[in-house]
């Protein structure tokens, strides 16, 4: 028997700096997996989706150029990227789930460092008064890599 669970959202932001609060979004890309459980207890995952959403920058101005330069942030690249209230409402619907009593965000997110890229998709959402954006599951490759580092020492 094969038993599948919900998807798992794998994300990651690149940003203009490194303040959720002063700075913004330039990227997102999601990669969209669901975890296959199989009879002998080898578990999987399958990719079933990847997008990446460009964000036009409203204020360049403030960005960190150190960003700008990691993120390889260049305008000709961003012309046809969408406004940041825009991309960040079809985001923030892709990735919200609500649970049946409509107060959690039940949907899971996963990434490498993944609370920075939540600082950033809920500070932006509320910044749009797109409201917060906070998954009730995170998943966190940075965290359970020095768990598993801690193991093996």
């Amino acid at each position: 028997m094969i038993k599948n669970s919900r998807p798992i959202h794998f994300v990651d932001t690149e940003t203009t700096g490194l303040s959720s609060v002063r700075h913004e979004i330039l990227s997102v890309g999601i990669v969209d997996a669901v975890e296959t459980v199989h009879d002998n207890g080898h578990t999987d995952f399958t990719i079933i989706g990847e997008t990446e959403y460009k964000l036009l920058p409203e204020h360049i101005e403030l960005a960190d150029p150190v960003a700008l330069r990691i993120n390889k942030y260049n305008p000709k690249e961003w012309l046809g990227a969408m406004p940041q209230k825009e991309g960040l409402r079809i985001i923030q619907e892709r990735l919200t789930e609500t649970s049946e009593d409509k107060k959690t965000n039940s949907v899971i997110i996963g990434g490498h460092n993944v609370c920075f890229d939540i600082a950033f998709l809920s500070q932006s959402c509320i910044r749009f008064g797109l409201g917060e954006f906070l998954p009730q599951y995170i998943i966190d490759s940075h965290d359970l890599g020095r768990v598993i580092l801690r193991r093996a020492d």
